[in-house]
């Protein structure tokens, strides 16, 4: 794990550095630090203001480094906050990637893809913390559901509505184990996703009726539905970005879909088609760090299954 470690801590500093750059620190001023404090006085909008786990986070950070006297603590907080994040979520995903029985060489090949589309995928937005959070729960639900340990997904389904609404899916995640469970599986993984929808719902709703209703937000001046999606399809931003972020993933994915693994088949047809069509209709697409959590789950995992040699054992025991 040494190696794994270091290896994600290397990729979390280069992509938050590209990120700092690209951004300035005059944009972090103008916007971040004012958004961060919006969020800390119930102010941010709708839906930055109910995204509060990951402010909650570097607030707390932001403290600590104040106690000890680090110059610009606030600042510090923000760059310490995405990189412990994104190092944690190149963990979880080697983790996860070797959960699937993909080998070790090619997990280590996933990373370093992996980072590629994390440096790329920072167009148009700020520090982004949630995003970040969501990609690494996201990744620690898949793990979790590979390890069969479903209930756990309650507890992280609870802390991830605390960060973003996209984390809904996450409860869902434990329904991919219904192909291959016994009849008593089926009826657990049934109801682990029902009260973890329950409990997403419950916090959904918590967060509004805490902080009462916010402006709405709206991405570039165009609405959510077939506003957005013409804004999508139309710009040429959108496809750049999109290249940039995936390059031909998406291709080795679908050309290697016989080799993989059952549980991996599970989590790509239950999350990447629907992501992608929530997300051209209701975001801006051209930001694609919108879409790491399909990429880091599923197309990219999939995409390792076409190297040779990949997951001889799982596609052995699928076909008897």
């Amino acid at each position: 794990m040494l190696w794994v470690t270091g290896t994600a801590l290397l990729l979390s500093v280069f992509t938050v550095f590209l990120h700092l750059k690209a951004l300035g620190r005059a944009y972090i001023l103008e916007y971040q630090v004012p958004r961060h404090l919006a969020m800390l006085s119930g102010t941010a909008g709708n839906p930055w203001q109910y995204r509060v786990f990951s402010a909650w986070m570097v607030e707390c950070a932001h403290r600590a480094l104040a106690a000890v006297g680090i110059h610009d603590p606030l600042i510090a907080a923000f760059v310490l906050v995405r990189v412990v994040a994104e190092t944690a979520m190149f963990v979880i995903a080697w983790k996860y990637w070797r959960a699937l029985e993909l080998s070790g060489a090619a997990a280590f090949l996933g990373l370093a893809l992996f980072g590629w589309s994390v440096s790329y995928s920072n167009f148009g937005s700020d520090l982004q913390f949630n995003t970040y959070f969501d990609v690494l729960f996201y990744l620690i639900a898949a793990w979790l559901v590979t390890r069969d340990r479903l209930e756990w997904l309650w507890p992280l389904t609870a802390i991830a509505a605390l960060n973003r609404e996209t984390s809904g899916f996450i409860p869902l995640l434990a329904l991919t184990t219904w192909p291959s469970a016994t009849p008593a599986g089926r009826t657990r993984a049934l109801r682990v996703a029902v009260v973890g929808i329950a409990i997403y719902a419950a916090i959904f709703v918590g967060l509004r009726w805490a902080y009462g209703k916010q402006e709405w937000i709206i991405p570039y001046g165009h609405k959510p539905g077939l506003d957005l999606f013409t804004y999508n399809l139309t710009r040429a931003r959108t496809w750049v970005q999109l290249a940039g972020t995936f390059s031909i993933l998406p291709f080795m994915a679908l050309a290697a879909r016989g080799r993989w693994a059952p549980r991996l088949r599970g989590i790509f047809w239950l999350l990447v088609p629907v992501w992608f069509a929530v997300h051209w209709f209701g975001a801006v697409m051209s930001e694609t760090r919108l879409l790491l959590v399909p990429l880091a789950l599923a197309i990219l995992p999939a995409a390792l299954f076409l190297l040779p040699g990949e997951a001889r054992e799982t596609r052995e025991s699928a076909i008897a």
